[in-house]
């Protein structure tokens, strides 16, 4: 190519976090060449520290929310001297190590962000920060969704400090502070606990009710109660039924801890993971209040008309879905409406694949989800894996956008949600229907068969 270096044979990675190592693990099995690109200077994404706001990481004192066993490669265990909700150093630290067990660490080019993808010729031409284009035959982007923080729109002007929990490191600075931090969601409920250790006072706002799962529950671990190896075998409805029943059986409704009544069951509205949230709202430590409708100088009136003074809003309202170095409208993905096949590859144009672009369970454990796509994306690339025609890909798309509508809350959050014991089961059949289809294609007059339907839950009544 002209003005940079041409890798016809090789694919570019983007991003050196689970997604990307997953991507270049599964690149080495099928043995295709590779570079990884990662603005960060360390591989592990968001587990990866950084002191300087400005980019997400994981603070200080976060222990991750999925258990020891659920978040790792199928073929390299965490160490068993790991506790079952490790550190943020520790998953940090496995992940640097599988960096190294799958011998990565060569391929990948650390402090390098990508400005810019285009599509020239037969090629995808990546500009990095440098000036340097390279350009590769295809490409898989795993830069993960935690990148552009989402705010609430709250009426007036407010005096005091305000971030975002992207920019959330320790506790400290907010000693003898008043706290709000707004956002029910996992990240929500943690940073809220960790900043009442030393604030003043501690109001987590909570716009819509929801269900809340501890660590542990009679001593057994929450994965183990709530076990996934049930999800998707039955109708929706009767495994929300169930779930919801099981909830309430082993930790009582949310509204007599003081939390918002949830709107649905237990598998419309998926559960926030805190193991100590509602024991400082008993101890007072962590007051809860509805969605913050107004605030003047100091002072914030929520929707029930009580009001608080307040020194520093938190926002733990997620994040937008971007990929700001692609061309802007090449994917979908308004509102967190991604349009993906097997939430992977890019209909128009399946030589672009992403991984990592959609919310699940904490418990259930990320990385198997996104290790279970990349294995489509090796074999895809390697030619073992023949996809749909484009048609077919798009129906099953708006298939699945059908199926998250009827199943969850209509929310961002959901939007983009997966079942992931569901979507192991979906990438083992896909991957046997691709040999397929690759052995048709060598047949006279054969078509590519029939797709599959990525139901993103249990089948729907």
């Amino acid at each position: 190519m002209t003005g940079g270096r041409s890798e016809t044979n090789r694919v570019g990675v983007i991003g050196a976090g689970a997604g990307g190592i997953a991507a270049m693990k599964a690149l080495r099995e099928n043995d295709v060449a590779f570079d990884c690109f990662d603005e960060r200077a360390q591989v592990g994404g968001i587990w990866a520290w950084q002191e300087a706001p400005g980019r997400t990481c994981a603070w200080d004192r976060l222990n991750m929310n999925s258990p020891r066993g659920t978040y790792e490669f199928s073929d390299f265990p965490m160490p068993s001297h790991y506790p079952d909700f490790p550190t943020r150093a520790q998953c940090q630290a496995y992940l640097e190590a599988a960096v190294d067990h799958y011998g990565l660490r060569t391929d990948i080019r650390l402090d390098e962000r990508v400005e810019k993808i285009e599509r020239v010729d037969e090629l995808w031409t990546v500009t990095l920060a440098s000036g340097e284009r390279r350009g590769y035959r295809a490409l898989v982007v795993a830069n993960g969704h935690h990148n552009t923080p989402r705010y609430p729109e709250i009426a007036g002007k407010f005096d005091g400090e305000t971030i975002h929990s992207r920019d959330y490191r320790r506790r400290e600075p907010f000693a003898g502070k008043r706290v709000m931090v707004v956002g029910y969601g996992n990240s929500g409920a943690q940073l809220a606990v960790d900043v009442s250790h030393t604030a003043e006072d501690t109001i987590l706002v909570m716009r819509s009710g929801t269900y809340i799962l501890p660590h542990y529950i009679r001593n057994i671990r929450v994965d183990r109660v709530f076990d996934t190896t049930m999800f998707g075998l039955a109708p929706f409805w009767l495994e929300n039924a169930l779930g919801t029943m099981l909830y309430r059986l082993v930790l009582g409704r949310p509204e007599r801890h003081g939390l918002p009544r949830p709107k649905a069951g237990i598998g419309a509205i998926f559960p926030t993971v805190s193991d100590s949230l509602i024991n400082r709202v008993g101890d007072g430590r962590i007051r809860i209040r509805p969605q913050a409708v107004r605030t003047e100088g100091r002072r914030v009136t929520f929707a029930n008309d009580t009001t608080a003074e307040i020194d520093t809003i938190i926002h733990a309202t997620g994040y937008h879905l971007t990929f700001p170095f692609l061309p802007p409208g090449l994917v979908e993905k308004a509102d967190n409406r991604i349009c993906l096949y097997m939430r992977t590859f890019l209909p128009s144009d399946p030589t672009l694949s992403i991984i990592g672009a959609w919310q699940g369970q904490a418990t259930w454990g990320f990385l198997p989800a996104m290790e279970a796509q990349a294995r489509l994306v090796g074999a895809q690339l390697s030619g073992r894996y023949v996809l749909p025609e484009p048609a077919a890909m798009r129906a099953a798309i708006d298939a699945d956008a059908r199926s998250i509508a009827r199943m969850f809350v209509d929310t961002p959050r959901h939007h983009y949600q997966l079942y992931i014991p569901h979507f192991l089961r979906a990438v083992r059949r896909e991957l046997r229907r691709g040999a397929q289809r690759r052995t048709a294609e060598t047949r006279p007059g054969a078509s590519r068969g029939a797709p599959s339907v990525l139901r993103v839950g249990p089948r729907s009544p």
